[in-house]
């Protein structure tokens, strides 16, 4: 995880760990120090509705 976290760094790219499914998942995001994360531990996926979607705009 650390090596991704580097490689994601040095190339200015967001690094998100998915799959959090528990509250031991989310402790180990931090103390991995992992910021972006998703999985069923925060909620179920759903659409975003992205703007230019939007007839009416």
């Amino acid at each position: 995880m650390r090596f991704w976290q580097r490689v994601a760094k040095k190339h200015n790219l967001r690094f998100v760990l998915e799959g959090i499914e528990d509250e031991d998942d989310d402790a180990t995001a931090d103390d991995l120090d992992i910021d972006l994360r998703q999985g069923y531990y925060y909620g179920k996926p759903h659409l975003l509705k992205i703007h230019s979607d939007d007839p009416d705009q």
